[in-house]
């Protein structure tokens, strides 16, 4: 099975765990700036699938799409729901293992699927929304933890 992931930045490299939490935390300038950055590598045919957080559904990563797509032109496919469940931050932290429900509350497009996140850390969140989506589903993060996760495209 091949693996293809877009991850722009390193999750450790400067001032990146600063803006990754500030995203989550919803503040909008720093929603903008990792949307300007995503929306550089992402291709015009492309339909963006926002991540579902832990409450069970997109917030901050719709968020994040709806800025790609104002800067892109690109379509957002807001489907894909999950169990709620501990934050994976917060479960890893308590050294917590946290099992992973994705499932689709609609149809999807024929065009290129692209899940939309902030981190990749585990690949857990990847891996539920490939077995909700399928594998043509290309995870687009704005960073990747490389000490627990190797991407395989990085820009």
């Amino acid at each position: 099975m091949s693996r293809k992931e877009i991850c722009p930045k390193e999750y450790y490299s400067r001032g990146v765990p600063e803006l990754c939490h500030a995203v989550k935390n919803g503040e909008p300038d720093a929603i903008r700036k990792m949307a300007k950055e995503m929306a550089t590598v992402v291709p015009p045919n492309a339909v963006l699938v926002p991540a579902p957080q832990h409450c069970g559904f997109a917030v901050y990563t719709l968020e994040i799409c709806e800025e790609i797509a104002a800067l892109t032109g690109v379509a957002i496919c807001d489907v894909l729901r999950c169990t709620p469940h501990e934050s994976l931050y917060i479960a890893r932290k308590r050294g917590h293992d946290v099992s992973l429900s994705f499932y689709l509350t609609g149809s999807l497009p024929d065009s290129p699927l692209f899940l939309v996140d902030n981190v990749i850390s585990t690949g857990k969140t990847v891996e539920a929304a490939r077995k909700a989506i399928g594998q043509r589903l290309v995870p687009l993060v704005y960073a990747a933890d490389s000490t627990r996760y190797q991407p395989q495209q990085r820009f």
